[in-house]
């Protein structure tokens, strides 16, 4: 297995399904064998740039171990 470092954002308006998304992405994850070394809820930020005229996102951070198909799934 590999480490990853994975760090999604999630549209503003979705922040409440923010526990939800990450329950279910650390599943995908430990139901396959791996391993979550470091989770980090960062919350909402300002993005270096607006992306599709959005200014925030909230952001969430995955160390973790995981195999080649758990990645896959992710994806």
């Amino acid at each position: 297995m590999r480490h990853y470092e994975i760090v999604f954002m999630v549209h503003p308006d979705q922040s409440e399904q923010v526990p939800g998304m990450i329950e279910r992405y650390t599943g995908i994850i430990t139901n396959d064998g791996g391993t979550i070394h470091r989770l980090e809820d960062w919350g909402r930020r300002q993005l270096a740039y607006p992306i599709e005229k959005l200014h925030k996102a909230h952001y969430v951070l995955i160390n973790a171990e995981a195999t080649a198909e758990a990645i896959e799934e992710l994806e």
